[in-house]
């Protein structure tokens, strides 16, 4: 009797008849009944402390976002600047190689900060291909070379700049009307879709709008004046144009880099927020937001995109020294701008 107790308790035998029980480990079910649930505790707990550790961080990262880019890039720039000036004024006598070392130095280090804080902001808001974009952002800090920092953030800036093309695109309803999402009248768009649906949402829906943009630049060339479609087609000139410079045609990719930058910027000066909110609402809300203007920073930037592209030619490089680093101090100056208005209007994307 004992042994068929036994055996019975195994779900092995079952002298009493009947369906035997479905078979149990005796190992972990008998030996040590608390080791599975007790491996699962641990592992929830390891990873619940990481997901908080990486919310702390980025929490940090979006509340002092604001100064660590007046801090990073104000360094960077007065850097940038006094080391153009010295090498072609001689006002110090300072030794200018030196100059240039830490003023490259300081202008990855402002490059990676920016990557970094946008990493964080459009994270928080899970809108993955510009995050993709601010990611880049460190590792061509880190890896390129002064002379070429800003060709290379052609390819950051370009897949970055998908979040200026989704903020600009309207979610409608079912009778194809824009959706009002708030007391001011703002439309909204597809970077608001992300943050309810998440990642894979943001994902699916880039690539399937992307190829629209993509259809209509074909069929209808026109609509490029349109702002989301002209940022969709400058972001290939950038990432294009920056592959072509470091495959070895340095003036031709260089040229299609900073022409798609520059005309990046001339879009955001122009853009017109009215297609974006309505109108009435807007007019008629006493405590409206205070406008957002991108004029400073675009107008900047088309001056590090000119300088950039002219000092690869003997005739400016031979009669200026240091035109990298002119780049870079307007680069760095149309950062701040930018990204105070990026932060100020929870948008990211150059």
């Amino acid at each position: 009797m004992e042994y068929s107790l036994r055996m019975n308790a195994t779900g092995i035998y079952n002298p009493l008849g009947g369906v035997p029980p479905v078979p149990l480990s005796p190992d972990i079910a008998y030996e040590n009944p608390n080791l599975s649930n007790s491996n699962s505790s641990q592992s929830k707990d390891l990873s619940q402390d990481n997901s908080n550790l990486l919310n702390k961080i980025q929490s940090f990262l979006l509340k002092n976002k604001g100064a660590a880019n007046i801090v990073s890039n104000g360094i960077a720039l007065s850097t940038n600047l006094i080391t153009f000036l010295e090498g072609n004024l001689g006002f110090f006598g300072a030794d200018t190689e030196k100059l240039e070392k830490a003023s490259t130095f300081f202008s990855k280090i402002a490059t990676a900060t920016q990557g970094i804080l946008g990493t964080a902001d459009t994270w928080s808001k899970k809108n993955l291909m510009p995050l993709l974009g601010f990611a880049l952002e460190v590792p061509i800090a880190i890896f390129s070379e002064g002379h070429n920092l800003w060709l290379g953030r052609g390819l950051s800036q370009g897949i970055g700049q998908f979040q200026g093309v989704f903020d600009r695109i309207l979610v409608k309803d079912e009778n194809n009307k824009p959706i009002i999402k708030n007391s001011d009248g703002d439309y909204k768009t597809l970077s608001d879709q992300f943050i309810e649906k998440g990642f894979m949402d943001s994902l699916k829906t880039g690539i399937k709008e992307s190829s629209k943009l993509f259809k209509n630049l074909i069929t209808n060339p026109k609509q490029c004046v349109d702002f989301a479609h002209m940022t969709f087609l400058c972001t290939f000139l950038q990432v294009g144009g920056a592959l072509l410079a470091f495959s070895g045609l340095d003036k031709l990719g260089a040229g299609i880099r900073d022409l798609g930058g520059g005309a990046v910027d001339v879009a955001f000066m122009l853009d017109k927020k009215d297609k974006y909110r309505d109108p009435i609402i807007h007019a008629a809300n006493p405590n409206k937001k205070k406008e957002i203007s991108y004029v400073p920073a675009g107008s900047i930037w088309i001056g590090s995109a000119v300088i950039d592209f002219l000092k690869r030619f003997d005739f400016f490089e031979s009669r200026f020294k240091h035109l990298t680093q002119l780049s870079l101090f307007f680069d760095r100056a149309a950062a701040i701008f930018y990204s105070i208005a990026n932060f100020a209007t929870g948008k990211s994307g150059h």
